[in-house]
C-alpha cells in the first residue's frame, strides 16, 4: 500500500506499507518500506524496499539532497 510519495527532475521516492500476510487485504502498518526510482538511468533503475536509513542514504548518493513527500494518502488503521 503506497500511502505517500514525490518527485523531482531525478528522482521518485514513495513510502509504503507491506500487505498483512496472510490476509492480502490486510496492510501492515508497523512496517514502512521505502523506493527509489532514479529517472537518469535508461532503464529507470528501482532501488528497494530500503529501510529509512537506506533510502536517505541512497536518495543522498543520487539527488545530493533529500526531497519531501509531498503527495500523502491516508494511512490505513487496522
Amino acid at each position: 500500500y503506497v500511502f505517500a510519495f514525490g518527485s523531482n527532475e531525478n528522482v521518485i521516492i514513495a513510502k509504503s506499507h507491506p500487505s498483512g500476510y496472510p490476509e492480502m487485504w490486510s496492510v501492515d502498518t508497523t512496517e514502512t518500506y521505502f523506493y527509489i526510482i532514479d529517472l537518469n538511468h535508461k532503464n529507470d533503475t528501482l532501488y528497494g524496499p530500503l529501510k529509512e536509513y537506506q533510502f536517505e542514504n541512497k536518495l543522498y548518493d543520487l539527488n545530493g539532497s533529500l526531497i519531501e513527500f509531498d503527495h500523502i494518502f491516508p494511512e490505513i488503521i487496522k
